[in-house]
């Protein structure tokens, strides 16, 4: 990996220099048939019947490349050529690291050609779509429609066909589409090089085009989800809600309906006296999670406090059933496995939408990063037969950038010194000695061990808070709500002033960065990524006050998010660098964690299905012990040698194996 890495800035020189010197002819580029095409430049675009690689029904109807001209392969076919010849053409193409492959959200076209064509995609990525993000994140739409809307020529070629049934069309109707797509995508790579160029962003362009392959591996690969596990956990659940729903009715003394937005509003607003405070678009005050969680604040009564811990406990079980255990069959219905869907910048088009202004991924189908932590829930997603997962989480990344950001000295010494972050910072603001505070901590019999305990919670709460603008009601609620600790509303107000006022050096990098906000418009993370914020200003407005909180955390949590992903490009070379040793494939990426699932090629690894067999244990702590140093080291080298950013906080990222996701 380091030679890829030395060989990067290289790498990043050549993807930036469009080439425009165009064979007349495929066969033109190539020694042989799926031989070795020179180093160039393609648009591509493929057009498909249904949106989903995955079910057998649906195929690719054609593909389409554009050097100039353009060309377009085959068409109505399972696979979507009609020859050997034009297939192995274009298997060399993509197969070929020296080609760029430019489309927009090409990610979808090349989960299409790993399911559909059995092809390993090793050529250069250029995401047209991801482009535009880095250029301006607040666009109203990037579909590719709207872009091309510069060029005469295309503007308006989408109205000529019904892309809902394409199958029903002309086929040549259909192949000139699929060819001016793929030329709109060609033509864009030139008209965003130079801005990509001009804006910085050429080393992200480049690391996120080498972070899409991966993804896309990630997603065809999928996590198997262990359905009887999950039916158990689901069946608890439903017992659970049975029970607290009898709770309800007997603390609230009437019978009522939970799951009816009116019911249960009678019974908040009008039985148990509370004061609504948030109210839906038609103007009826509203039942949800977040309403709910307001109320906490008017409870007075035990009756009041026991039915809002009861209702809040009940929706939060019903989300689980509704959101990860009623689709698990139309998630696994073609193979047994999640194949989730990882968005990798703002993406707002028809096609698709949703993502982050960050960077950070996001995934839906499921959205993997909103499952409770523990074995509880997570613990549905397990190893394939004949792997174990191989779970790795960043410690406190986000607390570790901010203090590289603000070159805090007292929290750094804390991360050099190899301490508990949210310890130290107790220790610190309650004057008790570390090692004595983490003694009682340790200690559940000592006479103050649930006091200490809540306030370290309340305190870690305000360490990944404090950067997101937490305030001193929403940090009662947080406790509250989360975790069952009633602090009254001073007592965190004088948390949050004793928190701001010990660590001054992020204090003033807050109110520094608000203040490029209002004077620039943006502010920037380290690698060069902007986040633009027209709206920020120091006036007293719910737009003005958001655009001032995401000038704090946007670059803490662009730049986290960039270690994570530059952390999976590192990973997913590892695997490949050892293969002869490790089936090794990377399955899910959430927050600040990384999950593989891992076989060593070793047939005695498992014997009578019983786990890790203790012959292959040190071998297994080996391959923990270079994953951590590939999260530690070598994604800040990456970013040394790649942006020339030196991060002076170390990293520490812990793996464990297991069988089942935790």
């Amino acid at each position: 990996m380091q030679k890829k890495i030395n060989n990067l800035n290289q790498e990043v020189f050549d993807f930036f220099q469009p080439i425009n010197k165009w064979p007349e002819t495929y066969s033109d580029n190539l020694s042989s048939v799926g031989g070795t095409l020179w180093h160039n430049i393609y648009g591509m675009d493929i057009e498909t019947e249904g949106l989903n690689p995955y079910d057998n029904r649906f195929r690719i109807i054609s593909v389409a490349t554009s050097p100039k001209p353009y060309y377009s392969f085959g068409s109505y076919t399972l696979n979507g050529f009609t020859d050997d010849f034009e297939f192995n053409l274009f298997k060399g193409l993509v197969e070929n690291p020296d080609n760029i492959l430019v489309g927009h959200n090409i990610k979808y076209d090349i989960n299409w050609i790993r399911i559909k064509f059995g092809i390993d995609v090793k050529c250069m990525l250029f995401d047209t779509m991801f482009a535009q993000y880095l250029i301006d994140e607040n666009i109203e739409s990037n579909s590719l429609a709207e872009l091309t809307k510069m060029f005469p020529d295309l503007k308006g070629y989408k109205d000529d066909v019904n892309r809902d049934d394409l199958k029903r069309m002309a086929k040549d109707d259909v192949l000139i589409y699929n060819c001016k797509d793929a030329d709109a995508s060609r033509r864009l790579y030139d008209y965003f090089v130079p801005k990509l160029k001009t804006g910085g962003y050429s080393g992200l362009m480049t690391t996120a085009s080498m972070v899409l392959p991966i993804l896309s591996k990630m997603e065809t690969r999928g996590v198997y989800l262990d359905k009887e596990y999950a039916n158990k956990t689901q069946s608890k659940l439903f017992k659970e809600m049975v029970q607290l729903r009898y709770d309800m009715v007997e603390v609230a003394k009437v019978s009522f309906d939970p799951d009816s937005y009116k019911s249960l509003g009678n019974v908040l607003y009008n039985k148990m006296g509370f004061t609504a405070t948030k109210f839906t678009p038609s103007g009826t005050a509203s039942t949800d999670s977040e309403a709910i969680g307001y109320l906490v604040d008017q409870a007075i009564s035990e009756q009041q406090s026991q039915f809002i811990d009861k209702i809040l406990d009940y929706k939060k079980k019903l989300k689980l059933i509704t959101t990860y255990y009623q689709p698990i069959e139309r998630w696994t219905r073609y193979d047994g496995r999640v194949h989730t869907n990882y968005s990798l910048g703002k993406q707002r088009n028809e096609e698709s939408s949703g993502g982050t202004v960050t960077g950070r991924l996001s995934s839906n189908n499921p959205n993997l990063q909103n499952i409770p932590r523990g074995k509880e829930h997570r613990g549905m997603f397990r190893a394939s037969e004949g792997f174990i997962l191989l779970d790795g989480d960043f410690s406190q990344l986000e607390l570790r950038v901010a203090a590289y950001l603000s070159q805090e000295p007292v929290m750094m010494d804390a991360f050099n010194n190899g301490l508990d972050i949210h310890t130290a910072v107790m220790a610190d603001l309650t004057k008790v000695p570390y090692d004595e505070l983490v003694a009682k901590l340790k200690d559940d019999n000592h006479k103050d061990y649930e006091t200490l305990k809540n306030d370290r919670v309340a305190i870690k709460r305000i360490n990944f808070g404090i950067l997101y603008g937490v305030q001193a009601k929403r940090l009662q609620r947080l406790l509250r709500i989360e975790l069952g600790i009633s602090y009254d509303l001073d007592y965190c107000k004088e948390l949050i002033n004793q928190w701001l006022n010990k660590y001054g050096k992020i204090r003033e990098w807050i109110n520094a960065q608000k203040i490029q906000a209002v004077a620039n418009g943006y502010v920037a993370m380290p690698l060069g990524q902007r986040r633009r914020l027209p709206q920020a200003s120091f006036d007293k407005t719910k737009e003005a006050a958001h655009a001032l909180a995401q000038a704090t955390n946007f670059p803490v949590q662009s730049l986290a998010s960039w270690i994570c992903l530059i952390g999976l490009i590192i990973l997913d070379n590892y695997f490949e660098e050892h293969k002869d040793k490790i089936d090794g494939h990377i399955v899910m990426q959430v927050h600040d964690s990384v999950t593989s699932e891992i076989k060593l090629l070793n047939p005695n690894i498992f014997t009578d299905n019983s786990f890790i067999h203790i012959s292959n244990q040190m071998q297994l702590e080996d391959i923990q012990e270079d994953v951590s140093k590939i999260m530690e080291q070598d994604t800040l080298q990456y970013i040394r040698d790649v942006f020339g950013v030196n991060i002076n906080v170390p990293l520490v990222f812990e793996t464990k194996i297991s069988e089942r996701w935790s």
